[in-house]
């Protein structure tokens, strides 16, 4: 039944689409949990075969009795060996999720439990050094797993550990050079990780620093600062003449008030000249604890989030905009349909969890679970449609990759005779081919089976589209 809802869903998104008639958009319950939940994860498990059943392991969290040891998995119900809860979660290259430390509702976790979705069955494969909540990890290139700082219970840590899976063991990394929790954590598609903000009470409140991982040398180096603190704010990587990494919202003390309030500003970071550049106008509404998607070309969306948390301030919830960073004055646009999320809105979104799962033209399909609400806990699993097609947009070369999918050599074409520089990605980020040269056109041979993002860069814009192999 389940399936059939999400088939009905993408069949509507391709409908309004081949129509063309009126923005795309509503949301929609397709199913509920079990067992309502918040602070939870939610991690898609098969990123190549998302077009018509994607698949999540939605692990822990809490329910109004505490925290919780169970997590589903195509609508069944499985049994965790622990209660997680503000833990992480990452897809491993081996098909297995695995389920980091978190806490148990009495003390925060060592343990990494890794879920088979062949067996499906939960196993306690190692321990960390130091029990954390509210970390941050990101999936390495060479498939190991970095985890950052986060809170022990007492103190927040500077310290950071690594897991490898093929030897299920854990080792001590680097430490960081500012202790930080809810921060962000990002990896570029050179391999090196971002670390930006955070929280620490002890170094007053919100922090504005910053730090670059190289995980060739195990070894942090400070990086320009934020130009305004933040923590539970959101980041996304994306691909101009190089790389760049938006950073969005987040709260901040205001003092006067003695209060944490959300912010509306975003900053990019140019990695190449080290330096934060705040992005005009900002966000229509005050943003933490929602999510920033990289979508095509330089287009950047959010959604969910608060817009103020803190002792009787009213929350609001639902934001949804959009920008594209070509554009002089980064022109935010609220995303059409101008609906409200069905899900987050009364969700507090630092217990929200979005998936997108498949890009159709400017359509956006995104999954949300869980949360809180007025009501108390939900058990929802939302799916919404949004459309891009009101941020403003450079006037490019089209892109056309052909065929799809292909099965030895795809030809990405742009048509302009000129210098370009071809990237392929895969759905993780991680940079699979490279071309360079002067032509119109570019062939990418024998890449695994999959879905990948080409991004060609010509002088200082980046076009992008997505190819497939079978």
């Amino acid at each position: 039944m389940k399936k059939l809802l999400l088939l009905a869903f993408f069949f509507f998104c391709l409908l309004g689409i081949a129509n063309s008639q009126g923005p795309l958009g509503g949301c929609y319950i397709v199913s509920e949990m079990e067992v309502p939940r918040y602070a939870h994860s939610m991690t898609l498990t098969n990123p190549t075969a998302v077009y018509f059943y994607p698949e999540y392991l939605i692990s822990g969290g809490y329910d109004a009795g505490g925290a919780l040891s169970t997590a589903e998995y195509n609508g069944v119900l499985y049994q965790m060996n622990e209660a997680h809860a503000d833990h992480t979660a990452e897809l491993l290259n081996d098909g297995r999720v695995i389920i980091i430390a978190g806490y148990n509702g009495l003390t925060n976790l060592t343990s990494i439990e890794a879920f088979d979705t062949e067996t499906l069955e939960f196993t306690t494969v190692a321990d960390l050094v130091v029990g954390r909540s509210f970390h941050r990890s990101v999936l390495l290139q060479d498939g190991r797993v970095l985890i950052t700082g986060g809170f022990d219970g007492n103190v927040n840590l500077t310290s950071c550990e690594i897991f490898n899976p093929v030897t299920n063991e854990v080792e001590e990394a680097a430490s960081m050079n500012f202790a930080r929790s809810s921060h962000t954590c990002n990896i570029l598609p050179d391999g090196r990780v971002i670390v930006t903000g955070g929280f620490n009470p002890d170094n007053g409140f919100q922090q504005t620093s910053c730090e670059m991982y190289d995980p060739t040398t195990n070894t942090w180096q400070n990086i320009a600062p934020l130009n305004s603190g933040r923590d539970n704010h959101a980041a996304t990587t994306i691909y101009l003449n190089g790389q760049r990494l938006v950073v969005s919202g987040g709260r901040y003390y205001n003092a006067e008030l003695n209060l944490f309030e959300g912010q509306k500003s975003l900053e990019i970071y140019d990695p190449q000249a080290n330096m934060w550049t705040i992005s005009f106008p900002e966000f229509s509404q005050s943003l933490s604890y929602h999510q920033l998607h990289f979508v095509y070309g330089s287009t950047v969306f959010t959604p969910g989030g608060i817009g103020n948390s803190g002792v009787d301030v009213e929350l609001t919830f639902g934001g949804k905009e959009g920008f594209d960073i070509y554009q002089e004055e980064n022109a935010i646009s609220s995303l059409n349909p101008d609906y409200a999320f069905y899900s987050p809105i009364d969700n507090s979104p630092g217990y929200l969890y979005a998936s997108i799962i498949k890009f159709i033209s400017f359509y956006i399909p995104v999954v949300y679970s869980g949360g809180l609400k007025n009501t108390g806990v939900s058990n929802e699993i939302v799916e919404c449609a949004y459309n891009l097609e009101s941020i403003p947009e450079i006037e490019l070369p089209p892109l056309k990759i052909y065929p799809i999918p292909a099965t030895d050599v795809a030809t990405v074409e742009w048509g302009t005779n000129a210098d370009y520089v071809l990237n392929v990605y895969d759905l993780n980020g991680k940079l699979v081919a490279t071309k360079k040269g002067r032509d119109t056109k570019a062939q990418v041979a024998e890449l695994p089976s999959g879905n990948y993002i080409a991004h060609v860069t010509i002088g200082e814009y980046t076009i992008s589209g997505n190819l497939s192999f079978r």
